[in-house]
């Protein structure tokens, strides 16, 4: 039998892992996502015979709509960033100056403060944190807002694990 069959799945960095159920200790393949100096910024942990990663990036993802918090914010731990979350702009710039997260990942479409605003209003305070907009309705003049406010890229919701690896890897390289 092979590991796809019997083994137990595990998502780290976007790769599908098998463990195989009866093994002794964990097995995993290499991850040719991560370049060397990625992998020495990164600590492997063994959790339940099993390993999970473990980094001290943190990232704020700011959205109106409590489950895509949830939802981006388990993708954002599985993937081994430590995540916190604010529900509009307001909150995320307090959030933002007293945690200062290292990328922000921001709805374009809220109330009292949009996605927009809060990529302004970052900006003012730091130049150095990468700034993800997140859309449900992607268009040119959203792709050509991101650039000209020198937001580092857009993300279509629903977003997808690898979507996500792939710029949070390319945004921390």
């Amino acid at each position: 039998m092979s590991d796809a069959e019997t083994g137990s799945q595990i998502i780290s960095s976007g790769e599908l892992l098998q463990a195989p159920e009866n093994a002794n200790r964990p097995t995993w393949k290499r991850n040719n996502l991560l370049n060397e100096s990625q992998r020495s910024n990164i600590r492997i942990t063994v959790t339940r015979g099993f390993p999970t990663m473990s980094a001290s990036k943190k990232i704020l993802i700011v959205d109106d709509e409590q489950s895509t918090c949830e939802v981006l914010a388990g993708m954002v731990d599985a993937l081994g960033y430590q995540s916190m979350v604010a529900d509009n702009g307001v909150k995320a710039l307090e959030t933002f100056k007293a945690e200062k997260p290292d990328l922000v990942i921001s709805d374009i479409k809220m109330p009292e403060m949009d996605g927009m605003e809060l990529l302004h209003e970052l900006r003012e305070i730091s130049h150095q944190v990468k700034i993800i907009i997140l859309t449900g309705y992607p268009s040119a003049d959203t792709i050509i807002e991101t650039i000209e406010n020198e937001g580092f890229t857009y993300l279509v919701k629903p977003v997808k694990l690898t979507s996500l690896e792939a710029v949070l890897l390319r945004a921390f390289q």
